[in-house]
């Protein structure tokens, strides 16, 4: 049976994005935070393979740190073997409601609607899939979306992971919705989640790049990736961009946020919100006609 390997690390908070970041040039299957308190967070990291000096890497990682005015402080790195099967347990060890913005509530498929609920519910199950609405940078695009998505507004979701953002797009009774993401293996898990959120055939999902829609533009675009693949799609997204539609920008750490603004400003985009969440910088941004 298919194995995966994961990753747990308990850091300090203030290294959590630099290290997520960091985490990127392994290639994870998926990378969640979990918030303790205060003073410890713990990084989950999924990967079908990791290369042998590994552990070397983050050791080398977390010693540098000093250098850029970070510290390090108390860290643990623990590696294990994990089938495939229990990939869903390993999730649900953590894996609870999460009420975020005015009216967003996040919940595992397994728990049920708490009673007196008044908020939009997500049913999410996290699969093998990235944006689950449990990392800052998918909160912030939910908090961002949360007064600019009205019904019958177009929206595409680049980079959509489990979908969430589509999903919540179609919730609020936008149309059409897209989810479009570069990994096919991310889209069985998307499908998944619109079905049991009961939105079958109101979300479209794609497996490519914003090529792949061909002439469709749309009234609002999230782009919830990293700083990198921001400036090397964000161009060609924004062709897709209706006038007077907005485009999420998220998945950005703190350190970025200068070099994506001025980014952001090049490509004609005036910005009319930025919010931090936890050293992840998220984006509102307006295409005028």
């Amino acid at each position: 049976m298919k194995e995966l390997i994961q990753v747990v690390i308990t850091i300090n908070p203030e290294i959590e994005s630099a290290t997520v970041e960091f985490l990127q040039k392994f290639s994870p299957v998926s990378v969640s935070v979990e918030f303790g308190h205060e003073f410890t967070h713990c990084i989950k990291a999924f990967f079908e393979i990791l290369p042998d000096n590994f552990y070397a890497e983050m050791q080398q990682y977390f010693r540098s740190l000093p250098g850029f005015g970070l510290d390090p402080g108390d860290y643990n790195i623990k590696i294990d073997q994990l089938k495939a099967a229990d990939w869903e347990n390993a999730w649900k060890d953590f894996y609870q409601p999460l009420a975020i913005g005015k009216s967003i509530l996040i919940l595992p498929e397994w728990l049920e609607v708490p009673p007196k609920n008044k908020r939009t519910v997500i049913k999410m199950n996290p699969g093998m899939a990235f944006g689950t609405g449990q990392h800052p940078s998918t909160r912030l695009c939910l908090e961002m979306a949360e007064s600019l998505l009205k019904p019958d507004m177009s929206v595409l979701d680049a980079g959509c992971g489990s979908g969430v953002l589509a999903i919540y797009a179609a919730k609020c009774g936008c149309k059409p919705v897209v989810g479009l993401d570069i990994d096919p293996d991310t889209l069985p898990v998307a499908v998944h989640n619109t079905l049991i959120n009961d939105l079958t055939n109101q979300v479209l999902w794609l497996a490519g790049e914003v090529n792949t829609i061909n002439d469709q533009s749309f009234d609002l675009i999230f782009l919830n990736l990293t700083s990198e693949i921001i400036m090397k799609v964000a161009g060609k997204a924004i062709n897709h961009l209706n006038n007077d539609g907005f485009c999420l920008f998220s998945g950005i750490i703190e350190t970025d946020k200068s070099k994506i603004t001025s980014f952001i400003a090049d490509l004609g985009l005036e910005i009319v919100e930025i919010r931090e969440n936890s050293g992840w910088i998220g984006i509102v941004s307006l295409k005028y006609a």
